[in-house]
């Protein structure tokens, strides 16, 4: 794997958010999904909740700044069903196991080892970490149109 370093923050500043923009817009372009949902999306643009984390995988060796390779949101403000994560990895970073590392810095700072994890398609990669990394699909969300 290349060298990857994990930094877990409350609030992103203004850089950071707009790297994580340019990430989220690049695996939309790449997988025709967005994978973030709209809450993720506003707390990135406005802030969260008290106690959510912003996770971000750095890279290095491409450039003279880190590359962000990755980003979680972690929310850990629901006490009743436990933190929720979502994730993604720069297209151009994948199969290196960030995608793992993220979701194990993740439930690192889980407050009680509880975590719910969103994945947005039904991308076959994203499918093959979650069941290799123990997690079954519980619910599924589907968009209806008329």
């Amino acid at each position: 794997m290349t060298s990857v370093r994990v930094e877990s923050v409350g609030r992103l500043d203004e850089d950071e958010v707009g790297r994580v923009a340019l990430l989220v817009e690049r695996a939309t372009e790449t997988d025709g999904v967005r994978p973030l949902s709209e809450h993720v999306a506003l707390h990135l643009r406005h802030g969260g909740d008290e106690g959510v984390r912003h996770l971000l995988a750095y890279g290095d060796g491409r450039g003279a700044l880190p590359h962000l390779a990755g980003y979680a949101h972690l929310d850990v403000t629901d006490e009743v069903a436990g933190s929720s994560a979502e994730v993604v990895v720069d297209p151009a970073w994948r199969r290196n196991g960030i995608g793992r590392l993220l979701v194990d810095a993740v439930r690192a700072e889980t407050p009680d080892g509880r975590l719910r994890l969103w994945a947005h398609g039904e991308s076959p990669a994203a499918s093959g970490l979650a069941a290799a990394l123990g997690f079954g699909k519980t619910r599924e969300l589907l968009q209806l149109r008329r």
